[in-house]
This record gives C-alpha cells, structure tokens and sequence, in this order.
C-alpha cells in the first residue's frame, strides 16, 4: 500500500544519504571514471556503455600482478571487491535538486528534480543490481536524466578531470588527490566569473581536503602541504 512504500522510499533515502556520508576516496575514483569514460564513449545521454573492470583499476594507475614466467597474471579479486562495492556505493546514491532550470516548449522553467548518478543496465536495457555476481569482470551502464543535464550538456557543470587526480594512490597521495579535486572544481566555479585570480586561504584548502594540523609540529604540516602542491 501507499504507506509502506512511503516507509521503503524513506528506508531507501536514509542508506543513500548515509553511503554519501561515508565515501570513500576510491568510491570517488571510480565514479569520476565512470565519468571520464562516459563523456569520451558515448554519442548519446542515452547510450549504454560497457567497462571492464580491470580498465577500472589500470585508470586508478594499479598494475595486474606479475604470474608465471614474469608474465601479468591478472588484478587480484579484493582489489575487483572494492571496485565492486564502490560500483554499489554508487548505484545507491540519489540525487535531489531543489530548483534547477529546464527548457520546456523553447522557454526556461524552474523545476525541483531527482533521481540517481548512473543507472547500471544490461544490453537488453533493463537495470540489474551491482554485485560479484552481475559484475565479476565487465559492467554496463548509462546516465540518468536527472546527472545527464550536468554532465553532458552544453553547459555543464561536470568538467574532465586529468587522469592524474585518479592516478595518485589512495593513501599515499590522498592530499594530493583531495586537492587536485578541489582546484578543479574552485577554477571551475570561477571561469565563470573570469576571476581566475582570487586568492585561496591555506585554511580553507586544509579543511577542504580534510587535512588536520599537527599541533605539535605545525611545521610538518607546512611542509607536507608544499609537497602536495609542489606535486
């Protein structure tokens, strides 16, 4: 009845919002490579592409283990996992947008909209769930309406990323990777405005790319903050 599918929609918008709290950075990698892939392969908002998921990992800059006779032997399944689980991370993501401008009949409407990112569909167009099973080596995938708009249009919102940003590791590089993300997205906003001079505080860049500062060696911090901008 109507009100446990009110209950199922609030259940479901709950875990949504509590998987958007809790991304991770890989989670974040491989949603800008569906993105990235996305905007290079398909001719249409509606096309459905297909990813392996070892092109995945090679995009994150990870090599398949060596096998027998130093020959690649292949990507090793927790690291197929965690694509996996971030692939589900993402597919449970939703999407409201409180006013947004369509074009109906030729002329601008404000309208609120929602709906998901990306929609993980067969060949056959019907939508399966992400899991070992559905997707133990390639997945298939298009846009729904609701990201399309962002992403694809003429003026969209949803800029290329370079490739280096998913190349950095996860830990290792993770400020560099937060940062670079961060600039893209500040340039971004401001092309808009052409002020491509404004000052960034070193404060804000800190805190946007949750970065702490060590209060017993503040100097540590400095220096690890040059590295990553240096980089």
């Amino acid at each position: 009845n109507d009100k446990n599918t009110m209950d199922l929609n609030e259940d479901s918008l709950r875990k949504a919002r509590l998987i958007a709290e809790r991304l991770s950075t890989v989670d974040v990698d491989v949603l800008d490579t569906l993105c990235s892939v996305f905007l290079h392969k398909a001719k249409h908002p509606d096309e459905i592409i297909e990813l392996d998921l070892a092109d995945i990992l090679i995009m994150r800059g990870l090599r398949p283990k060596l096998g027998g006779e130093g020959r690649r032997g292949g990507f090793e399944a927790k690291q197929k996992e965690q694509i996996i689980m971030s692939l589900s991370n993402i597919q449970s993501l939703w999407l409201t947008i409180e006013k947004t401008v369509l074009y109906q009949n030729n002329r601008p409407v404000q309208v609120g909209i929602q709906g998901r990112t990306f929609l993980f569909k067969g060949q056959d167009g019907k939508e399966y769930v992400v899991n070992k099973e559905t997707c133990s080596k390639t997945i298939s995938f298009t846009m729904d309406k609701v990201f399309a708009k962002y992403l694809t249009s003429s003026r969209r919102q949803v800029a290329l990323l370079p490739m280096k940003a998913l190349r950095y590791h996860a830990y290792r590089f993770s400020l560099e990777k937060k940062l670079c993300r961060y600039l893209s997205w500040r340039w971004r906003t401001q092309a808009y405005k052409g002020d491509f001079l404004k000052l960034n505080k070193i404060s804000t860049l800190l805190e946007a790319s949750g970065e702490k500062i060590n209060e017993r060696s503040p100097m540590r911090t400095r220096e690890r903050f040059e590295k990553a901008l240096d980089r």
